[in-house]
């Protein structure tokens, strides 16, 4: 159980990994695509809709969302008291006339426009997230603020759209109860974790900012090496000792590692600068070519 106090920041520890409105792109099929998620992502080895976008729709987006941010609230015109001039008779039988006119023209019925729900259902593709990489995500967990513990229970004041979040003065203790409460959730303490000052919710890697070094050991030499979505893929040679190994993209450490069954100085050949591995960006098949040139 989490140590939880008053004033902790804290999350729920059941939250979706990405919401809906996610842009993310997918090369499966060697075809890039851009599609914006059209439902929570709550386990990553699922499938989920997406809505394909063009560059140009994704431009509009940012634009759509850019000018809503700056757009400024709109001034209230001011209600005129004063009677205008009565309108004039010539008006009133135009006005009548144009009424007898439209009530005698027949009914036309009008044409039967497409939904637009049928128009996106054409553009959406059921992606398998183990081959999406999401760009960026629409919204953040959120981190509340415990203001009381009772026993297995605490009461958590979320962000809001309530008048106590614009005050600046709302969490002093002269803020309004009853506006305090509107944001306010009454949670068990094992629904929620702690969330660590400076640090943000635990999510999936998106990008890796830095290179991740991997875990050879010392006079080690790489002959070969290539990346698929299992992890990467080497061969190693160390003294006289040939091996395949698969390191992890995550933390970089040797998952699989295998000697040659065969003679070192047989596989390397005439010159081992012609050992490759060759991937197709899946699981299977892989190619390896020794050094004599044999596949």
């Amino acid at each position: 159980m989490p140590n939880i106090t008053v004033g902790t920041q804290v999350c729920l520890r059941n939250n979706p990994l990405y919401h809906a409105g996610a842009v993310a792109f997918s090369i499966s099929a060697g075809i890039p695509k851009v599609g914006v998620l059209m439902e929570s992502v709550w386990n990553m080895n699922d499938s989920c809709r997406f809505q394909l976008r063009s560059p140009e729709s994704l431009k509009s987006m940012e634009k759509a969302s850019k000018a809503i941010e700056t757009k400024p609230e709109s001034k209230q015109e001011p209600v005129k008291t004063e009677m205008g001039p009565p309108p004039s008779p010539a008006s009133t039988c135009s006005d009548a006339s144009s009424i007898a006119s439209s009530a005698s023209m027949p009914y036309k019925r009008r044409r039967s426009t497409p939904a637009p729900k049928e128009e996106e259902k054409v553009n959406e593709e059921q992606w398998s997230l183990r081959e999406v990489v999401f760009v960026e995500d629409v919204k953040n967990v959120p981190v509340g603020k415990v203001l009381k513990v009772d026993g297995a229970y605490v009461a958590v004041k979320f962000p809001g759209t309530s008048s106590s979040t614009n005050c600046p003065h709302s969490s002093g203790p002269d803020a309004d109860p009853s506006s305090l409460l509107q944001d306010c959730r009454l949670l068990r303490i094992d629904e929620l974790q702690v969330v660590k000052t400076g640090g943000t919710p635990k999510v999936p890697d998106c990008f890796q900012r830095t290179p991740k070094k991997l875990c050879i050991p010392e006079k080690t030499e790489i002959l070969a090496v290539n990346v698929d979505s299992k992890g990467v893929h080497a061969v190693l040679k160390t003294g006289n000792w040939v091996r395949y190994c698969i390191f992890d993209l995550a933390t970089g450490k040797a998952e699989q590692e295998n000697n040659f069954p065969t003679s070192s100085i047989a596989f390397l050949g005439q010159n081992e600068r012609n050992v490759a591995i060759f991937t197709a960006g899946q699981e299977s098949p892989i190619i390896l070519r020794d050094g004599n040139g044999t596949i």
